[in-house]
């Protein structure tokens, strides 16, 4: 595919050089832009210096007024008042007044969302979009947590409160967007009944190179493997009693998060690893049998797409957007509910061959789902809102799998 390599590219996001799904996702494309010498600035928070790599470049900004909302992420109050006023913070003015911009990427609904919107507004450049977190349905579940997990009678509702308040609150960043970009389709759908804004869809990659299936050293035990973060909305707790149902399995959990202790205490049987990197991580991956994944809150789920890069078959919950990752009795399996999860991962246990095939058709369905397929689309989009912005051409961007959100919200 051909593109404008004198477009001009602004991506503002809260997370870039932080462990998660977001800050790979951009570190990922800033790669794919170098390599094609597209013109791409990212702007995120914090205090680095100016990082240049090719034709492309990182500028942070530091918080003046920061407040921890969760471990490890920081809200700048001080990006409310300034948003108000139509302030910039210096490299981003800067920046925008030197440079042309074609258009201006949200990426998060923070202190960087913010400013982007007023660049955007102030500088007549055409704005879009991307939903990477379901903040409102975390806000959520985390509100039912402080208040003792199931909160009853009046304290019912503050949970719910808090989740359609998040869901007030980012219908203002989406809400003015061209489009935005979702992960999945029931995220498209779900979004889409929000903000009502046209959608369109942009996956994930992932690196086929490093996780593979030959990275192996398979473990004697029939191994389960858990990646991904330890908070409460990831729904760890369905692996409780797993001994109960899968004697003799043994049962690795990778990562790290504020839920950790309580899981060590209701999961005995497991063995967690904490955060792992590099060769250790691929290795991990390979040498295990099967891969779970519980989260019925997630909006994609690059550790899936890992997972199944690395050879393993994947079971998780039908109820998740990460389901589309995954196709039923192909690649792996969707169930429902506690004991049909462990049934599954029973059946691949007892049955390494059927493993093994569906493993090996995860692997090649990974193999098209590349970084570069990934931007390809992305500046495919671009243009047309480029055009829509300038007026020479109607706006007709939809969603391009128009699935209705009801699955999705029903469930949560």
């Amino acid at each position: 595919m051909v593109f404008r390599v004198d477009m001009r590219i602004a991506i503002f996001t809260d997370s870039y050089y932080e462990v998660n799904g977001v800050a790979r996702t951009y570190q990922n494309i800033a790669k794919s832009a170098m390599k094609k010498k597209v013109k791409l600035d990212i702007f995120t928070m914090g205090g680095q210096p100016i990082k240049k790599h090719g034709s492309v470049r990182i500028y942070a900004v530091p918080p003046r007024v920061p407040f921890e909302y969760y471990p490890g992420l920081i809200f700048d109050v001080a990006a409310i008042p300034r948003h108000l006023v139509g302030w910039l913070p210096s490299v981003v003015r800067t920046q925008f007044d030197k440079k042309n911009y074609d258009i201006v990427q949200v990426a998060t609904p923070g202190q960087m969302g913010l400013y982007a919107l007023t660049a955007a507004k102030k500088y007549d450049v055409a704005l879009v979009g991307s939903y990477h977190t379901h903040v409102p349905f975390y806000s959520e579940v985390r509100l039912a947590k402080l208040l003792g997990g199931k909160p009853w009678g009046p304290l019912k509702i503050i949970p719910i409160l808090g989740r359609e308040f998040v869901w007030w609150y980012e219908r203002y960043f989406y809400g003015r967007a061209i489009f935005n970009f979702a992960p999945t389709n029931m995220i498209a759908g779900s979004i889409w009944e929000r903000f009502r804004r046209p959608t369109r869809i942009m996956r994930r990659g992932v690196d086929t190179k490093r996780f593979r299936p030959d990275a192996a050293k398979k473990a004697k035990r029939p191994t389960v493997l858990y990646l991904s973060r330890l908070a409460v909305e990831k729904n760890v707790d369905m692996l409780v009693g797993f001994h109960k149902y899968l004697p003799g399995v043994r049962l690795v959990i990778v990562g790290d998060g504020p839920d950790k202790k309580r899981l060590q205490k209701v999961l005995p049987e497991a063995e967690f690893k904490g955060f792992i990197t590099g060769s250790e991580l691929e290795e991990t991956y390979a040498s295990s049998h099967v891969f779970i994944f519980p989260s019925i809150t997630e909006t994609y789920g690059n550790v899936v797409q890992e997972a199944m890069a690395s050879g393993l078959p994947v079971v998780l919950d039908s109820r998740g957007a990460s389901s589309e990752l995954v196709k039923d009795r192909v690649d792996g399996y969707h169930y429902i509910g506690k004991g049909d999860m462990y049934n599954r991962l029973a059946k691949l246990l007892n049955e390494p061959e059927r493993a093994k095939k569906m493993g090996l058709a995860g692997r090649k369905e990974m193999e098209t789902r590349t970084w570069d397929n990934v931007f390809d689309s992305a500046m495919e989009s671009y243009e047309k809102a480029i055009k829509v912005h300038e007026n020479k051409e109607p706006d007709r961007v939809k969603v391009r799998a128009p699935v209705s959100s009801t699955r999705a919200q029903k469930h949560h």
